[in-house]
């Protein structure tokens, strides 16, 4: 039989407590912070690809990004482009 790794009380008590500050896991907090990179991240430099951007965020492949885009925005793969940038972004004015 395999043994299945378990989380000891003391783990088990930090995640909660993330959880109950955040208000998400600690993988879900993660993931956001990385796709708001990756939108910072188009947004200051619009002529970077994607390609690029995705990678140094350590995203496995395009797809993998287009998963959390669509998990995280609801949007296609040409959804964030054009006048989305300035709904996660707003323009300081």
């Amino acid at each position: 039989m395999h043994d299945v790794p378990t989380l000891d009380m003391e783990q088990a008590r930090a995640l909660f407590r993330f959880a109950a500050q955040v208000g998400m896991a600690p993988k879900l907090f993660a993931r956001t912070i990385r796709f708001d990179r990756a939108l910072a991240s188009r947004r200051n430099t619009p002529s970077r690809s994607w390609k690029d951007i995705i990678h140094e965020l350590g995203y496995f492949d395009q797809a993998d990004f287009i998963r959390e885009r669509h998990a995280f925005a609801g949007l296609p793969p040409g959804g964030l482009v054009g006048e989305w940038d300035n709904i996660f972004f707003p323009a300081d004015d």
